[in-house]
């Protein structure tokens, strides 16, 4: 009986590691702007600002003198949110290392008229002017964020093989990954709300959506429940050779 509880045991803990690396890898954070118009207005008046092309400034004060710019303005949705995941952020890095720039396609920036098409192009090119800005500080955070990802599911990998030969340690390899796992993300979050209201503007927000919420805390369960169990079969075991 202790050998199949045992079995099914490991078989639980299995495929809650594995489903809880599928959600933290796979499941969105997101970027969201509660006021569309008046980003698209700051991000076009900076880069036009800063361009030394007379004839995008002439025409952005004649939209602006015919009071134009806020009929167009109100054909742009009021809000705009994009998911981005681990596997996202990660071909993101890999794109931008081959090409030194990001696209709209890679970031997910979607239009459906000129307008925002227009719009979504000076954001790009506002985030691929602060990239470059800060080229080396984004090549070391691109090393350490792919280190990372290693390490996470190397830890995960580790867990599995411990589960399946029944070590206590297979719950430190797992809440080690899932914590680590969560936490980078979590930071990541916090530094690119931070750089983006700082650098392109300051009403967006980047937050973790519920899936990367459930993949820690099906790890957590996973790791804390093997230790019960096993400590649970043990007690077993010594009672049935007292006996």
């Amino acid at each position: 009986m202790r050998k199949w509880i045992l079995l099914l045991t490991k078989i639980i803990m299995v495929g809650l590691a594995g489903f809880s690396l599928y959600l933290l890898l796979l499941s969105h954070a997101s970027a969201r702007v509660d006021d569309t118009h008046q980003m698209v207005k700051t991000i076009i008046h900076r880069v036009v600002k800063k361009s030394e092309n007379p004839e995008l400034k002439t025409a952005v004060k004649i939209v602006e003198g015919s009071g134009m710019e806020n009929f167009l303005l109100a054909t742009l949705p009021k809000k705009y949110q994009v998911g981005f995941s681990y596997a996202d952020v990660y071909q993101l890095t890999t794109n931008y290392e081959e090409h030194g720039k990001v696209t709209a396609k890679e970031l997910h920036l979607k239009s459906n008229n000129r307008l925002e098409y227009v719009a979504m192009q000076f954001l790009v090119k506002e985030i691929n002017h602060q990239l470059h800005k800060e080229a080396d500080q984004v090549y070391h955070v691109i090393s350490v964020y792919r280190f990372s990802i290693f390490v996470i599911i190397l830890l995960y990998i580790l867990a599995v093989i411990q589960f399946i030969l029944g070590r206590y340690a297979a719950s430190i390899s797992l809440l080690i990954g899932c914590f680590g796992s969560f936490g980078g993300l979590w930071y990541f979050c916090q530094e690119a709300t931070k750089s983006l209201q700082n650098q392109v503007y300051s009403g967006i927000k980047v937050t973790l959506n519920p899936g990367i919420w459930w993949g820690l805390i099906l790890g957590t369960i996973a790791g804390i429940s093997w230790l019960i169990v096993l400590k649970f079969l043990k007690n077993k075991k010594d009672v049935t050779q007292d006996a």
